[in-house]
């Protein structure tokens, strides 16, 4: 059987190719919009459904996002990372990092009662935990009994091993 197309079909303009499909890069493309724009992906309530928009530069050219990525780092092991975690995707506010600097750049969990990354009310010890994340383990601090304790532990431990952790 020979399928033939008709002849709108034949007319139609062809949209363009970026030639990045299957690619990381593109695949981080759809998910900033999905998790921007998409009601029904799973973490939108974290982005899309708290404000965080992309630009329209990116928004309306995957061309011109890649261009940005591939003059601003970007490389396969890396992740797109928004600088401030309040504003959206634009060129200002991203970048591309190793995972361990994005796991250092996070925002406070709205579960997170201390106002503080990686401290939180323990409530069987009833005391403060500190921890913190780096290449992909979770480091668990110690008990407090006041918040400035599990702080202060929590940035000594920063500093003494030179980790891309906010202070």
């Amino acid at each position: 059987m020979v399928c033939v197309k008709s002849c709108a079909a034949a007319n139609r303009p062809h949209p363009k190719k970026h030639g990045e499909s299957g690619t990381k890069l593109y695949t981080a493309y759809k998910n900033m919009m999905a998790r921007c724009y998409n009601e029904k992906a799973d973490n939108f309530p974290y982005y899309g459904g708290r404000g965080i928009t992309v630009c329209d530069e990116w928004k309306e050219s995957k061309a011109s996002f890649f261009k940005w990525s591939y003059k601003n780092s970007y490389s396969e092991g890396l992740s797109l990372d928004k600088i401030n975690n309040d504003k959206g995707y634009s060129p200002e506010n991203c970048r591309w990092v190793s995972l361990n600097v994005q796991s250092a750049n996070q925002r406070i969990k709205v579960s997170n009662k201390s106002t503080e990354i990686g401290i939180h009310w323990h409530k069987l010890m009833c005391k403060w935990q500190a921890k913190i994340m780096f290449k992909g383990v979770e480091n668990r601090l110690g008990y407090f009994e006041n918040l400035e304790d599990a702080v202060e532990c929590r940035r000594k431990y920063i500093v003494k091993h030179n980790l891309p952790h906010t202070l």
